[in-house]
């Protein structure tokens, strides 16, 4: 069975977006002003919105394929809450939010069928492309510390516990041989008939509930970003944040499936007086 690679979108967005990143950066580096005396002694509230880009280590099945590689891109929304901790640099944050964590995979396979032809039932190699989706989705707490670089550059450590809301796979099969060489027949079509399928090349397979799907999960979370005051009083910034999670546990357990993510977010903290 040769196996194609998806094309992970997600690491086309980080291609694009890491280079401004880093540049944002440069700049908020060479500005001579420190952190603001209102972030450093006042907690704050705010809210993260973004995409994440998730993708599989393992495998699922699901209809009759087994997917190996797979990505997509999800949502992702939460609360945050931080607060000084010793210092004026170190801050705890916890974010509070909802996300989906799902995935798209594909691969080619060649096999033998049985067609029913005019001249009768003939067996002969047809190729076919599976397609399968893992769809799940999550209420997540994250606490963590976040460390300023005497400006308004940090970075972040923390683990995430992830409420798991249920999940669905669902497999496709699509004809990519729609003519074959018969020695007896010569030159024939090759569909699916009217009963099997209203697509006469493709075959959605129903929706299947995975009930083997845990209920909680953990991620150790990587996280940088940069802050800019918007308003004059400085009591609100925004700024960009990229956030890399690692599964500490499966989503599944049998065969094992982890699903990573890498988060691109906008933020915005509003400081309590």
């Amino acid at each position: 069975m040769n196996l194609v690679q998806p094309s992970p979108f997600g690491k086309r967005i980080v291609a694009l977006i890491l280079p401004c990143f880093l540049l944002s950066a440069s700049v908020a580096l060479s500005q001579s002003n420190p952190l603001d005396e209102v972030i450093k002694t006042h907690p704050r509230i705010g809210l993260e919105v973004g995409l994440s880009s998730a993708w599989q280590s393992g495998e699922y099945l699901t209809g009759c394929g087994d997917f190996k590689e797979g990505a997509a891109i999800n949502g992702v929304i939460a609360l945050a809450y931080d607060h000084p901790l010793s210092g004026d640099k170190l801050r705890f944050e916890a974010l509070l939010g909802f996300q989906g964590r799902s995935v798209s995979s594909s691969y080619n396979s060649r096999e033998n069928v049985l067609l029913n032809t005019n001249n009768g039932l003939v067996r002969t190699d047809v190729d076919f492309e599976n397609q399968g989706e893992f769809n799940t989705s999550m209420f997540f707490f994250l606490p963590s510390l976040k460390y300023y670089f005497g400006k308004a550059v940090y970075a972040g450590v923390g683990a995430s516990g992830n409420f798991v809301t249920g999940g669905t796979s669902q497999y496709t099969k699509n004809i990519l041989s729609r003519t074959v060489l018969i020695n007896e027949l010569g030159l024939s079509d090759v569909y699916y008939a009217d009963g099997e399928s209203s697509d006469p090349y493709s075959k959605v397979y129903p929706a299947e509930e995975r009930k083997d799907v845990n209920s909680f999960t953990a991620d150790l979370a990587f996280y940088a970003g940069l802050e800019f005051p918007i308003t004059e009083s400085k009591k609100l910034r925004i700024g960009p944040r990229l956030m890399y999670t690692l599964p500490l546990m499966p989503h599944v357990g049998d065969p094992e499936l982890r699903l990573n993510s890498f988060q691109i977010l906008i933020g915005g903290r509003y400081v309590l007086d």
